[in-house]
């Protein structure tokens, strides 16, 4: 961030409309309002939005993705989503530049529950959504949202 705020501060960002929503600890509220004119080079207007003054809240969206994978190891999961051999997903693994739950997980035969988040550095966040049921040779089907 160019205006050095921990990203732990921060929700995630949601567009809706042309218009971007994101959550701030109060801690850093202040240091935003003054500070942040732009975003990259395109001038921005900040405005506080109370949740409770809200008709509805911004939902996030997904893109649906159908994977299979022989079991629910991280290196699985992150290889299927990629469409990257599970040999190259290791290295960003064992780096820290895959999530879960917001996390940093270097154990590649980490099982990953239904629910988790998984964030992976350059290719984007997704929630493992759902079980799909086995194919004929056992794998596993699982429905992956991506949050676009």
């Amino acid at each position: 961030m160019g205006l050095n705020i921990k990203r732990e501060l921060m929700g995630d960002l949601i567009l809706e409309n042309g218009i971007g929503y994101i959550p701030v600890s109060s801690k850093i509220l202040d240091i935003i309002l003054v500070e942040l004119k732009q975003i990259g080079r395109a001038p921005c207007e900040i405005e506080i939005v109370e949740v409770e003054k809200l008709e509805e809240l911004p939902s996030y969206n997904y893109d649906d993705k159908l994977i299979t994978v022989p079991s629910k190891r991280l290196d699985s999961i992150v290889s299927a989503i990629t469409n990257l051999s599970r040999n190259k997903v290791v290295e960003p693994i064992e780096r820290g530049k895959v999530l879960v739950d917001y996390a940093e997980e270097k154990d590649k035969s980490k099982m990953i529950e239904m629910g988790s988040l998984i964030t992976i550095r350059g290719f984007g966040k997704y929630k493992l959504f759902s079980d799909k049921g086995e194919t004929k040779k056992g794998k596993e089907r699982l429905l992956v949202k991506k949050y676009i």
